[in-house]
């Protein structure tokens, strides 16, 4: 886990940069630690980076309880070892630099036990420091490299963490895309069942308004119909009633002369 690797032996031994910015109790800001690179690359998100510490088995995190400022981060072990003095706080990592060289030559030149063409004499007391610090070098490597296995373990499970976060994260606005979609379908298909609806509406009520023109008009000409046949009849009626009065007179005139013919 890459956070863990940023307070462990192997790292804080030469990052003298990161132990600058420690307090008087070993916190370091957490956001100093959210602006690394690498921290970067893998996420952005202070959330996340802060579940990730206090989940850490050895990071503890200390809350800002009050909102105003910064939450801050440190090793649960040892950090004491790792607070630099607040006058060294500023030129710490070039003394610090400065010591650790002397301190390899040092271990280099009581390593050396021969020079070529001759034997070096030493004492039992030399020998057996020599002999102590070979050993804790070799117990150093093997604690050093397991607790970089440790680290590349913790990195991956990080790592995984962070991409089932981004997983999760992906899925959930797939499915948020995923709803609107389906919304806006279901909108559009109430949007054209709404518009077919009113389309039958007004198609029926033009219907309705044909049909009545229709009966309106049919009705209009049976009662023109009707009216020319009574027109019609009543000139029938007329034509006979006046032959018949025509006859009548006929029939009238005749009769008065043969009695005028009669009375001659």
């Amino acid at each position: 886990m890459q956070l863990e690797y940023y307070f462990s032996l192997n790292n804080l031994i030469k990052d003298y940069t990161l132990r600058k910015h420690m307090n008087d109790e070993g916190y370091v800001r957490l956001d100093l630690i959210a602006s690394f690179r690498r921290i970067q690359s893998l996420t952005s998100n202070i959330d996340i980076i802060r579940a990730g510490c206090m989940e850490s088995d050895t990071l503890e995190v200390r809350r800002d309880k009050e909102g105003g400022g910064v939450d801050h981060v440190r090793c649960k072990k040892g950090w004491k070892d790792w607070v630099l003095p607040v006058s060294e706080r500023v030129e710490g990592e070039r003394k610090k630099a400065q010591g650790q060289v002397q301190l390899q030559g040092r271990l280099r030149h009581s390593s050396s036990g021969t020079k070529k063409g001759k034997a070096v004499t030493v004492s039992e007391n030399k020998e057996e420091q020599v002999k102590q610090q070979k050993e804790a070098l070799v117990k150093k490597e093997k604690e050093e490299r397991e607790r970089r296995e440790k680290e590349e373990q913790a990195k991956r499970k990080w790592e995984e963490r962070i991409k089932r976060g981004r997983e999760a994260q992906v899925k959930k606005e797939q499915e948020q895309l995923q709803r609107k979609k389906e919304e806006q379908v279901k909108k559009e298909k109430e949007e054209r069942a709404e518009k077919q609806k009113e389309k039958q509406a007004r198609r029926k009520e033009e219907e309705e308004q044909v049909k009545r023109k229709n009966e309106e008009r049919a009705k209009k000409e049976k009662e023109e119909q009707l009216s020319k046949a009574q027109a019609l009849q009543e000139k029938k009626e007329k034509a006979k009633q006046a032959k018949r009065e025509k006859k009548e007179k006929n029939e009238r005139d005749k009769r008065v002369r043969k009695e005028k013919r009669r009375d001659n």
